[in-house]
């Protein structure tokens, strides 16, 4: 009798113990599901942080708002940024805006409104961007426009329009903006060590992928009969 109580007792101790081993697994478990979601909380936050560090400049055909709240003198839309980087704001007159970024502005413009009404509240943004765009034409997948805002690799460019219908070496064409242009070969682009392999696309240039040629098996096939023709007439009257 005294026997089975303390095997009774050992079992429950032991189911006891396997319990709290259990409880203890799953406490650790939601421990670290808690700092994994922290972990992926804070690195979300470091990447907006490191987004929106990335300021963008005001560029020449840029078209811009700007608000000043309660104060609709002040208060202008869609003025664009001159081909000289010039914004004719008509409250105040001409501006160089190229190259600010949009906080850089609206203090340019605070600390003119500023002397005229006090503590102005300014909102300014890019009402559209200025359409930088590169043509690529010929053999290639999806040819037409592509909307770029700074120089691009000739590769790159190259899979924006779905990439080359075939990979045979072929001629590639960039017209420049303005007016050069040069003549490229596709086994030199994908070769590292060949001396024009990094070539730029800037915005208005015009990239026209030439067909590879090919050989037309009918006329090769028709040119080998005349030879033979021409070698069996030869050899008959020799």
């Amino acid at each position: 009798m005294t026997i089975t109580r303390r095997t009774i007792k050992l079992s429950c101790l032991v189911s006891e113990n396997k319990a709290k081993a259990k409880q203890g697994v799953l406490q650790m478990r939601r421990i670290s599901i808690s700092l994994l979601i922290i972990w992926l909380f804070i690195s979300c936050l470091n990447a907006e942080s490191n987004v929106s560090s990335v300021k963008y400049t005001i560029k020449k055909g840029d078209i811009l708002s700007i608000y000043v709240m309660d104060n609709p003198e002040f208060t202008f839309k869609d003025l664009i940024v001159m081909p000289d980087g010039l914004l004719q704001y008509p409250s105040i007159g001409s501006i160089e805006v190229e190259g600010l970024t949009l906080d850089e502005l609206k203090l340019t413009i605070n600390d003119v409104v500023s002397q005229y009404i006090s503590n102005p509240v300014i909102t300014v943004f890019v009402s559209k961007l200025f359409n930088y765009n590169i043509s690529i034409i010929g053999y290639v997948y999806k040819p037409g426009t592509y909307q770029v805002f700074e120089p691009i690799d000739l590769l790159y460019a190259l899979s924006l329009a779905g990439g080359i219908r075939e990979s045979k070496d072929c001629k590639i064409n960039v017209i420049r903006a303005n007016g050069s242009s040069e003549t490229l070969r596709l086994k030199n682009l994908i070769n590292p060590n060949a001396k024009n392999s990094q070539v730029l696309v800037h915005p208005f240039d015009t990239v026209i992928v030439d067909q590879p040629r090919s050989l037309n098996w009918a006329v090769v096939t028709a040119c080998i009969s005349a030879g033979a023709l021409i070698s069996n007439i030869y050899i008959n009257f020799k």
